[in-house]
């Protein structure tokens, strides 16, 4: 198929790239399909003959952001594998404090959680588990034993049992948890999955009650200097919202040296971002303040810990 023509057809230049090498990243590189997700972050004519036709967008704009994006889901994936671990790390710590406790919080999960178990722990779909432990029903294993083999999925329902059971978290503090576990989850499965996480810097949370489950982020960034107009606008977008509780749910748990060196990170790639790109997306409004909003949030959990 002649993916040069279609984006022609929409008006999508190719002043930075060249026709012949932007096919050849169509061939070796990202899909015609992964590049055109970001499409939507640019403007289209909308009531002239030109309906549909995007007015300022080069091929060089879709490409520079499927390799930010690949970026983006590395940095994630590092920040989520260890804040995995410490998460394991604190539930463990909890109840060994007793060790008559050990047991009962995988058994009682179990019981109340026993269908969706079941289905996926199997034989057929988790042999890794039986081969593991194959002297061990789940409902047997300690504490310890439980968490080495479950997938994140399990964890997120298992850590929000414990939340509701054991914890003495104030309710507003488990609302604000729950929803920075689910923030986690989509991140981490765009990620793992290896879809597009900034092609839905658009996308607008629907559910109010969504915007209000984590007021507890919101509140800290507002008394750290971010402004309401700001907050109201970044967190009512999926993406930066997600990016604001993952980060928030890891300074709660992550050690100082840990979160010092994942911010300085992601410090290092915003440089990066606006050294390499910055000029191609000067009049994207939508990146620059999305970016920028990242940025700070990165900053102000930086600051905290220095």
């Amino acid at each position: 198929m002649d993916y040069i023509s279609e984006m022609k057809a929409l008006h999508i230049r190719f002043d930075i790239i060249t026709e012949q090498k932007a096919a050849q990243i169509m061939q070796t590189e990202y899909s015609y399909y992964q590049l055109m997700e970001y499409s939507q972050l640019f403007e289209q004519y909308e009531k002239t003959s030109q309906k549909g036709m995007f007015i300022h967008l080069d091929f060089a704009q879709l490409y520079f952001l499927a390799v930010i994006d690949d970026s983006v889901r590395l940095l994630i994936l590092n920040q989520f594998l260890d804040l995995e671990r410490m998460l394991k790390l604190y539930l463990i710590n909890f109840f060994n404090q007793d060790q008559a406790l050990s047991l009962c919080p995988v058994k009682e999960y179990y019981e109340q959680d026993q269908a969706y178990i079941i289905n996926v722990y199997t034989d057929s779909r988790n042999d890794t588990v039986h081969a593991k432990y194959p002297y061990l029903s789940l409902s047997e294993m300690s504490i310890s034993q439980f968490l080495d083999i479950i997938q994140f999925g399990t964890l997120e329902r298992f850590f929000t049992f414990c939340m509701n059971h054991y914890f003495s978290f104030p309710a507003e503090g488990k609302n604000t948890l729950k929803e920075c576990l689910l923030s986690v989850r989509h991140l981490r499965n765009a990620s793992a999955h290896n879809n597009a996480i900034l092609s839905n810097l658009k996308n607008r949370i629907t559910d109010d009650n969504n915007y209000y489950a984590a007021s507890e982020v919101k509140n800290f960034l507002k008394s750290s200097g971010i402004n309401q107009k700001t907050l109201s606008t970044n967190m009512t977008r999926t993406v930066t919202r997600d990016f604001c509780n993952f980060f928030y749910l890891y300074n709660t748990f992550a050690t100082h040296p840990s979160i010092k060196s994942t911010c300085a990170r992601w410090s290092v790639f915003f440089q990066n971002v606006y050294l390499q790109y910055g000029t191609y997306f000067s009049k994207n409004e939508l990146l620059i303040s999305a970016f920028t909003f990242m940025q700070k949030v990165n900053t102000i959990y930086l600051d905290s810990i220095s």
